[in-house]
Parts: structure tokens; C-alpha cells; sequence
């Protein structure tokens, strides 16, 4: 009796342990084991790899400005013929207007701003601190000038009346000191005007050059 219990006991073991392999067998991919992980496959079956990394994004070129020697040569200040006409004024200011004249022979450029100061002689003493610039009418254009030709750059002025005396100290300028824009030359202008002489008391405002002399 006891030799068959045993020998049932094995017969019954035998699919229970059959049993137990399938499961686990089941639970592992097919060609791996328990500690090593799947390797991933493609769509086509083939083994994964790892996509490129992504270049950094470049920052965008910002455009620079017009290069002054386009189109001709920079206007240097000894072909230039600078003058002075008044413009058009507003409320508690007075407005001039920068007139340059290409009186050379061949066609030059412009671009920006000139330099501009009020002096006592064309050899005096400067009154107060050079004009501010002022962007009120747009960026700077390059402007060509043929020979012969007219640009000219608004220029704008504080009405001294605008102030007491003691603030102010108003005195005439005989006329004003002009440097055209990218150069260094400065040329005077005779035009008697009063402006403050107190140093950041109503300082002028200039405008960029533009093409042709202005005004009527």
C-alpha cells in the first residue's frame, strides 16, 4: 500500500510541476532571461537605435544697416556745401532745417544723423551741449546725392521765452557748428538764433538726413 501512494503521489506531482514551467515560461519574453531586458525591435524587425540628437537652434542674423558707401562714396565734409534755412516750427519751438549740398562732381551718400552745436563765431565758444537725436520721423535712410543735389536734416529748437532768465541764461548764436554724419570735419553755418547757454537747459533736437533741401 505504501508503494502505491507513492507512486500516485508522483503521477499527480507531474503535471502540477508541467504546469508550473509553462506559467513561467510564459512570463519571460522568448529568448531572454528573467534578468536581462527585451532588446527592442523596429518595425521591420530590426534592432531600435537612438534617434540623433537635434541641433541647438541658431539665432536669427538680424539685418544691418545700409553700408554708407553704397550706391557712391560716403559725402565727406569738404565736398559739402552746409547752410542753414528756417522750417517749420512748432508749439514753443523753433525749426530750422540742416541744408547740404553735394557741390562735388561725382555722386556721394548719406546715412544718419549729423552732429550739430551752437557757437558764439565761427571760431567762438560752444553754447550749451550739442542736439540731441531724435527718432520721431523714422530710422536713418541712405540717401544718395548726386552732384548737385539737396539733402537736408530737420533741426529743432526751444524757444528761450519757454524759460526764466536764471534757468536759461539765453544768449544768440551766432550761427551753428555741423558735422555730417560717418565724418569728422566739422563746417560752421552762419544763423543768428538765441538758445539757452545753461548746459541740458532746452537742447535741440536733429533729425536723420533726408533727401532733397525742404520747405517750399
Amino acid at each position: 500500500m505504501t508503494t502505491h501512494r507513492s507512486w500516485a503521489s508522483r503521477l499527480w506531482l507531474t503535471p502540477c510541476l508541467a504546469v508550473a514551467l509553462t506559467a513561467l515560461a510564459a512570463c519571460a519574453p522568448l529568448g531572454t532571461t528573467p534578468d536581462q531586458p527585451p532588446t527592442r525591435t523596429g518595425a521591420a524587425g530590426g534592432s531600435a537605435t537612438t534617434p540623433p540628437a537635434r541641433p541647438a537652434p541658431q539665432p536669427t542674423r538680424q539685418p544691418s544697416p545700409p553700408a554708407a558707401g553704397q550706391g557712391g562714396t560716403r559725402c565727406h565734409t569738404g565736398q559739402l556745401r552746409i547752410s542753414v534755412a528756417s522750417g517749420n516750427n512748432a508749439a514753443g519751438h523753433i525749426g530750422l532745417r540742416v541744408v547740404f549740398t553735394n557741390a562735388g562732381d561725382h555722386r556721394c551718400t548719406m546715412y544718419g544723423y549729423p552732429g550739430i552745436s551752437f557757437l558764439t563765431g565761427a571760431h567762438g565758444t560752444q553754447l550749451n551741449v550739442p542736439a540731441e537725436r531724435s527718432a520721431a520721423e523714422g530710422a536713418p535712410k541712405l540717401i544718395p546725392s548726386a552732384a548737385g543735389a539737396k539733402a537736408h536734416a530737420d533741426l529743432l529748437l526751444v524757444n528761450t521765452a519757454n524759460f526764466t532768465t536764471n534757468t536759461c541764461k539765453p544768449r544768440q548764436a551766432a550761427g551753428v557748428r555741423v558735422i555730417p554724419p560717418d565724418e569728422t570735419a566739422s563746417a560752421f553755418a552762419a544763423y543768428p538764433v538765441m538758445v539757452c547757454s545753461v548746459n541740458g537747459v532746452g537742447i535741440a533736437q536733429i533729425y536723420p538726413v533726408v533727401s532733397g533741401a525742404g520747405g517750399p
